[in-house]
């Protein structure tokens, strides 16, 4: 049986939300993805849904894992700007290279990003 996800926007961790219209859903924030969830926050790409995911280290003990609603952010970049660093678009837009090699490019990175995808040609399974 599938677990159920039932937050709102006042019990939610780390300002994410759920459980709501997808246009409203910003985040799932360190609470498992049930496939309810994924299918309020995924986008499509090349015919298969897809939600975009942050795992922020800044607790080396406990890192902190971010489920995206495409809807609301069409980049990670985005989202990390805006709801983790406080980054004003037109300042990330500024420096938009810089904030890239940072997060795409350093070793030392603080952020791991990736696309957790759906697929239902026969078994159905997902690939990160």
């Amino acid at each position: 049986m599938e677990e159920q996800l039932e937050l709102d926007i006042a019990s939610a961790p780390h300002g994410g939300v759920t459980a709501m219209s997808p246009a409203r859903v910003a985040s799932l924030v360190g609470e498992r993805l049930t496939l309810e969830a994924f299918s309020q926050l995924c986008g499509k790409v090349g015919g298969h849904p897809f939600v975009k995911v942050v795992v922020d280290r800044i607790h080396p003990e406990k890192s902190v894992i971010h489920f995206i609603n495409h809807a609301c952010y069409q980049f990670h970049s985005d989202y990390i700007a805006e709801t983790l660093l406080h980054i004003p678009a037109k300042e990330l837009e500024r420096s938009i290279d810089e904030f890239n090699r940072s997060v795409y490019l350093n070793p030392e990175r603080r952020f791991y990003l990736g696309i957790l995808a759906l697929h239902r040609k026969g078994e159905r399974f997902f690939t990160l």
